[in-house]
């Protein structure tokens, strides 16, 4: 698998951007709890909520340095692995690509500066603005924008064949590729065609079909490239242009052959099938990690009402299954998360830029020990970041509120051994 220079670029991207989302939900998350508890110190006027905002601001920053750091390094791959990819795109990707990086990086880097050390030189209200702004600049860095794709929505779901509406969900089941059947499925009815097209008038397009719609334009993709060839041949005819405006739709498509041959007006047929193939991410994949990612949201969210029940009834000490329980679920954003960037960025494929320009075409002109090379050094520095992350968070963690050295609160860390803290009065 990993033996050509699209496959290992697309790993090693893989690999920095799945761990980086290590640490973006935690800063994400940190952040706004730090706004609410110093809001409530602001209102309340309690020296207790501004010491919980110290102590988590700390785990907040040991986070937020190596998720920034992490975040670097991903974002440097657009211009050494995948240079074609931002050459093709730089005059639209750059613009987002530098707002975030300068704007939302320094922007942030400097709210978390003045969080540190502006307690005693900013008012109280001075110094929640700050947080706020923080909260919001993280999620800022943070925001992405997406769209359904008919191709992405059939494959997580292993819908094979076109479903007249009202379609039926597959809630679980055993997708066969080869076959183009999911075998043992259990179906909810109705449900897919609400979540689908908000109706149950609407069909739901399924993987056969949509191939056959790819091999189609990916002829129509031959007829384009044609026209382009003789364009930069020099044939500027008004026929010859009014042909290419009418097929340039369909031109990401006829690219696609380029990883068969380098004459795509001369694909064979076996080919344009091949190609049109490719246009159907593997689906038992994404299938499987769609539903990890809701299995663990739906997870979060009923710990956290049955939680919100025995802190209404004043009895969420009184219950260990249930403190076990939350112990157990703080894995879960973070493989909802990894499993949701899975789908997102695998359920894309064959494509960089959805249907114009294909991953294959992406790359830099690099060679397969250049890439081992690269990721090998990453995999070192990614170690490097994750043992002194997890010692660091480790090390206050346990300290508690005495990391505060405020002298208000007692906790055992003389042994190395964590307990419980308690606020002298």
């Amino acid at each position: 698998m990993l033996t050509d220079v699209v496959e290992l670029s697309r790993f090693q991207f893989a690999s920095t951007a799945l761990y980086h989302f290590i640490f973006v939900p935690l800063t994400i998350g940190l952040s706004f709890l730090l706004a609410i508890m110093e809001s409530l110190y602001v209102m309340t006027g309690k020296t207790v909520y501004k010491d919980m905002t110290r102590f988590w601001g700390k785990l907040f920053g040991i986070n937020f340095a190596v998720g920034v750091a992490t975040g670097l390094t991903m974002e440097f791959q657009f211009g050494t692995n995948w240079a074609y990819y931002s050459h093709y795109v730089g005059d639209i990707f750059g613009a987002p690509l530098a707002i975030e990086a300068l704007i939302a990086f320094f922007l942030e880097s400097t709210l978390v500066g003045l969080f540190f050390f502006g307690w005693d030189r900013l008012s109280k209200r001075q110094h929640l603005s700050v947080t706020c702004l923080t909260a919001l600049g993280s999620n800022f860095s943070g925001y992405t924008l997406g769209e359904v794709q008919q191709v992405k929505l059939a494959a997580i779901e292993a819908e094979w064949d076109t479903k007249q509406a009202p379609a039926s969900f597959t809630l679980f089941g055993l997708p066969n590729q080869e076959t183009m059947h999911t075998d043992a499925a259990v179906k909810v009815p109705y449900l897919m065609g609400i979540i689908a097209t908000r109706s149950l008038n609407e069909p739901v397009i399924g993987l056969k079909d949509l191939m056959a719609r790819s091999e189609e334009r990916i002829r129509n993709g031959m007829l384009a490239y044609g026209r382009l060839e003789a364009l930069r041949n020099g044939d500027d005819s008004l026929q010859n242009i009014a042909q290419f405006e009418t097929l340039k739709e369909d031109l990401g498509y006829g690219l696609l052959l380029k990883k068969y041959t380098d004459k795509v007006t001369d694909a064979t047929e076996s080919q344009i099938k091949q190609a049109a193939q490719d246009t159907i991410p593997q689906v038992a994949p994404l299938f499987w990690s769609f539903r990890i990612m809701v299995a663990c949201g739906m997870a979060m969210f009923a710990v956290i009402g049955l939680c919100f029940i025995q802190i209404c009834r004043r009895k969420i000490g009184t219950q260990p299954w249930l403190l076990k329980a939350t112990l157990l679920s703080i894995p879960l954003p973070w493989i909802a998360s990894e499993a949701g960037w899975f789908v997102a960025e695998f359920g894309r494929q064959p494509w960089a830029i959805g249907e114009v320009l294909p991953v294959n075409m992406a790359v830099s002109n690099l060679s397969t020990s250049d890439l081992w090379i690269s990721l090998g050094l990453v995999y070192l520095l990614y170690s490097a970041f994750l043992v002194v992350e997890m010692y660091l968070m480790v090390k206050f963690a346990r300290r508690g509120p005495s990391a505060l050295h405020t002298g208000r609160y007692h906790f055992e860390t003389q042994d190395g051994h964590g307990s419980l803290s308690h606020e002298h009065h």
